[in-house]
This record gives C-alpha cells, sequence and structure tokens, in this order.
C-alpha cells in the first residue's frame, strides 16, 4: 500500500514542482510510464503486448556494452544476436499483477491523476516547458523501440506529447512558435518511423492538432500555419512507405474540405505537399496529389490568391505536367492550367494595375516554358509551347511594358537563343 501511496506523492510533484522539475521530468516520466504499464496488467493485457520499459532501456544498455566486448558473439560466431525488442521481451514475458495489489488501487483516480500532470502544463513557466517535452520525446522513444515493429506498440508518452500540445495552444504566439519548432522535429522522426503503426498514429495526431489550429485567428505577419503544417510535406517526401504516402495525402483533402475558409499562410505548405507528391514513382499517390490540386484549383482559387497560394498552385501543376512516368496526368495538367488561364483571362479584361498583371500572368507562363523546356514527354511538351504562345497572342494585348520586358528576358529571348544553337 505504501507503494500506492508513493505513486500519488510522485503525481502531485509532477503538477506541484512542474516550474523546478528541469531534468528531473525523465525520472517522473518514466515512472508514468511503468504506472501505466501497472494499470494495463491490471486490466488483464498480455505483458508481450505492453513491454517493461525499464527492462527495455536494460536490455539497449546491455547490447551497447556487448558490442564493445570482443566475447559478445556466441561460440564459433554462431548464434544470432538479439535485438533490443526481444532482449526486453524476455525480461518480462509472462509477467502477472498480484491480486492483492490490484485491489488496492483505485485506477479511475489514478488515471485522473496523471492526465492531470500533463493538463497543467499549460502554467508551466518561461522554458520548463521544453525540459518537459524533450522528456517526455526520449521516453516515448524508448517505449517505440521497446515495441519492436509490433501491430500495437506502446504509446503512452507519444499520446502524451500530443496532449501536451493540445494543453499548451493557449500560449502567446511566439513562445508557442519557439515550442512547435521543437515539436516539428518530433513529429517528422515519428512520422518517419519504420514502424507504420508510429507513422499513422503521429500522421493523425498531428492532422487532428492542425484542425485545431486553424481555428486560432492567424495575424497577419506571423504566419502560423505554414510551420504547423511543415512536417506533412516532410514524412511524404521522407517516409518510403505508400501507405503512410496516402495518409498524408488524405489528411491533406480533410484538411482543405473542413478548414478551407480559415486556411490562410497554410495554402503555401499544403501545396507544397502535393508538389512533392507529383514526383512519386506510385500512379496511385501521383493521381490522388493531383485529384486534390485539380480540386483546390476547381474550389478555392479565389482563396488562395488572396492567401499567396496561387504561385505556388501554378508550380504544383507544372510539376504534374512534368512528371515522367504517367502522360494522362501530364496531360491533365496542362488542361488544369488552361483552365487557370481562362480565369486569369477573365480577371485581365478589367483594369489591372501592371503589377497585378505580373502577379497574374508570368507564373502561368512560365508554368508552360517550364514544361516545354524542361517536360519529358514530347507530346507533352509540344502542347504546352502552344498553350504558352496562344496565352501570348490572345491576352499580348493587355499586357504592359514591364510584362514584356520580363517575359521576352526570361521566357522568349532564351527559348529562341538555345534553337538557334
Amino acid at each position: 500500500m505504501k507503494n500506492v501511496a508513493a505513486i500519488f506523492v510522485l503525481l502531485e510533484v509532477g503538477v506541484d514542482e512542474q516550474n523546478h522539475l528541469s531534468q528531473s521530468w525523465k525520472d517522473v516520466l518514466i515512472a508514468l510510464s511503468q504506472i501505466e504499464r501497472l494499470m494495463l496488467l491490471a486490466q488483464g493485457h498480455d505483458s508481450g503486448v505492453v513491454p517493461d520499459l525499464l527492462n527495455a532501456r536494460l536490455a539497449n544498455r546491455n547490447s551497447i556494452e556487448s558490442a564493445r566486448s570482443p566475447q559478445s558473439t556466441s561460440f564459433f560466431g554462431f548464434g544470432k544476436k538479439q535485438t533490443i525488442s526481444e532482449q526486453a521481451f524476455q525480461h518480462h514475458v509472462n509477467q502477472k499483477l498480484p491480486f492483492e495489489i490490484v485491489s488496492q488501487i483505485n485506477f479511475t483516480e489514478m488515471e485522473v491523476a496523471i492526465d492531470r500532470v500533463f493538463s497543467k502544463s499549460c502554467d508551466i513557466e518561461g522554458d520548463g516547458i521544453f525540459d518537459l517535452v524533450a522528456a517526455l520525446s526520449g521516453v516515448a522513444r524508448v517505449e517505440i523501440e521497446s515495441s519492436g515493429q509490433s501491430a500495437q506498440p506502446r504509446m503512452f508518452s507519444l499520446q502524451k506529447l500530443v496532449d501536451v500540445c493540445y494543453a499548451n495552444m493557449g500560449r502567446i504566439r511566439v513562445q508557442w512558435s519557439a515550442l512547435w519548432a521543437v515539436m516539428n522535429e518530433k513529429f517528422n522522426e515519428f512520422g518517419c518511423h519504420s514502424n507504420p503503426a508510429i507513422s499513422f498514429f503521429a500522421i493523425n495526431s498531428l492532422r487532428q492538432l492542425s484542425e485545431g489550429f486553424f481555428n486560432i485567428e492567424e495575424l497577419s505577419h506571423f504566419k502560423f500555419q505554414d510551420n504547423f503544417l511543415k512536417p506533412f510535406n516532410f514524412i511524404i517526401a521522407n517516409n518510403p512507405n505508400l501507405q503512410v504516402k496516402e495518409l498524408v495525402l488524405d489528411s491533406t483533402k480533410a484538411m482543405i474540405q473542413k478548414k478551407s475558409d480559415l486556411i490562410k499562410s497554410g495554402w503555401t505548405t499544403l501545396i507544397q505537399v502535393l508538389t512533392t507528391a507529383a514526383s512519386e514513382n506510385s500512379e496511385l499517390i501521383v493521381a490522388k496529389g493531383f485529384d486534390i490540386t485539380k480540386m483546390i484549383g476547381r474550389d478555392h482559387f479565389d482563396n488562395i490568391f488572396k492567401q499567396e497560394g496561387y504561385e505556388p498552385l501554378v508550380i504544383c501543376l507544372t510539376e504534374y505536367a512534368k512528371n515522367v512516368k504517367f502522360q494522362k496526368i501530364s496531360l491533365q495538367a496542362l488542361q488544369s492550367m488552361k483552365k487557370i488561364q481562362k480565369t486569369v483571362t477573365l480577371r485581365t479584361a478589367e483594369d489591372l494595375d501592371e503589377a497585378t498583371l505580373t502577379q497574374l500572368w508570368f507564373p502561368l507562363l512560365f508554368g508552360y516554358h517550364d514544361v516545354a523546356m524542361e517536360g519529358d514527354d514530347l507530346e507533352v511538351r509540344s502542347k504546352a509551347l502552344n498553350y504558352m504562345f496562344d496565352a501570348l497572342v490572345e491576352n499580348g494585348a493587355h499586357f504592359k511594358g514591364e510584362l514584356w520586358d520580363k517575359t521576352c528576358k526570361e521566357l522568349l529571348f532564351p527559348m529562341f537563343e538555345l534553337l538557334e544553337t
């Protein structure tokens, strides 16, 4: 019973002394992870599904020491070296929690006390929150590695890391921005983990967090949305698992459908995710990314133009038109650019200043030029070249001096010089 009382004292320390724990957070959080494991065992979970964190750390230490020792190999070099998760499993397999201990614990009260440690993290002053996040990330990493490639890895601390994000959403923008810079690295790491279960959890958690962040008004000089969405692009670019890439695209589509009216600087990052998908080797990923890009151009053009997302959108379509494996998608991307051209043409009929004309036309003309000069498929390149000259012939009368100068110097003259050589 004294051990149970000690647990509650520790939980109180995690709340009352949170501003002073500093490096001691690691010890507190390891204890909380072990408590959560104890609760799972009491509920009848197999000990093989909830590996012992301390034994996993011991196995890791022994593994390192064995690697340093010349006697670490078996007789005549035979025998397979166990992984950290396998060594940990040997320590805790078939563990059971005695009934007399289970009967003395009020698990509901304990769960509430554990949650309070993390929900009250919003009250941590100054840079103390970074100590908590660093320690929590470290413990989460050990839990995950102790689970190996299990379909149900331990993610108690990873879940609490997400809970800390929710609890601290109300911090001032500058402080939260610094905190999120650290969290970005954690989501990048866990979103690219070799165990898909970890990656899926990280991406789904990131999507849910992002939907909450969209509800916080973005200040005109503080492009917060762009920052918290960056892990999506990192994950789709660096995780080789196609199911993970597909989940990133599905998450991108879901956020656009749910929160399009609230997206500001986030348009640039979301479109960058789709641009990254354009260079994939999987037709499924390229096609899914292109469908989302078409949806943006069709349903949200005015919104992205106001939020400086027009040029990134054109660049994105250009990359789909330049993809080297799927001609059908390339041709469809050119058609989408052609549709945008019609919208731009209608706006050109208005009395626009030179800066706006350049903002509207040059990205589109450059996109056609880029496909014509750098594309792989001859038919696609030919169509892009025709579209560019058609656009100039049909709309050039509305162009003013600066736009014509820019078009000639950066697009037409280099093209003609190349033909001469």
